[in-house]
């Protein structure tokens, strides 16, 4: 996400995709999305990065939660953010985060 924070991101702002081939190009953030509520511990990916123990990450062309990948117990938040990118292609529905990690960006089953 070249460097910007999740919770800095708007609507129309352009971040990295990567397809299922690795080919990495910039779509655009159709939505912000912001969960207030929050209850549960986070996971901390490392570098100051939390992800939710649910939230599906690409790892050797599938999809873990996070918490298959990444085993320290962050600290909880009130927020937690979260982008949809403005795609129709089903290999695009996610985002390069700062540590070059994939999470998808649609709930996966």
């Amino acid at each position: 996400m070249d460097g910007v924070c999740i919770g800095n991101t708007k609507i129309g702002d352009m971040v990295w995709v990567e397809k299922d081939d690795g080919t990495r190009l910039l779509r655009p953030v159709k939505r912000v999305l912001i969960h207030d509520d929050w209850a549960e511990d986070m996971i901390d990916m490392g570098g100051g990065e939390l992800v939710t123990h649910g939230h599906h990450m690409r790892h050797h062309g599938g999809w873990l939660p996070a918490e298959a990948l990444f085993f320290n117990i962050g600290h909880k938040c009130r927020a937690v953010w979260n982008i949809e990118v403005d795609t129709d292609q089903e290999d695009e529905q996610n985002y390069v985060l700062e540590n070059g990690m994939v999470p998808h960006n649609a709930q996966k089953e």
